[in-house]
């Protein structure tokens, strides 16, 4: 069975630090992802899995910011993934349903 974590205990969503360097655990997480969807020996179940630990990622809970390329590189892990062909309609609907929530506003209206 295929494990995914995006994120340890205590998440960390730096992309870039000062003594450290590059960090940024989601893009080069989204990276691995695109290229194990490429790969004919993953199926449908990992491909779903990995796709919920990468939708997961999109809008976390508490404080992030994306200013180092991450969404560019969740993108193409989600457009390859998708150009697989094994999730249906359905499953890619409920995927982004997820991520469609305006939460903690009450509507998108309200947001924008």
């Amino acid at each position: 069975m295929l494990r995914l974590s995006l994120c340890c205990t205590s998440p960390d969503y730096r992309g870039f630090d000062e003594v450290e360097g590059w960090r940024h655990r989601v893009a080069h997480t989204a990276d691995l992802i695109l290229e194990l969807s490429l790969n004919s020996q993953v199926g449908k179940v990992e491909l779903k899995t990995m796709m919920q630990a990468l939708f997961s990622q999109v809008a976390p809970s508490g404080p992030v910011f994306y200013t180092y390329g991450e969404p560019a590189r969740l993108v193409r892990a989600v457009y390859f993934a998708h150009h697989r062909g094994l999730l249906t309609k359905d499953e890619w609907s409920e995927l982004f349903h997820a991520v469609a929530d305006p939460k903690p506003f009450p509507a998108w209206h309200d947001v924008l």
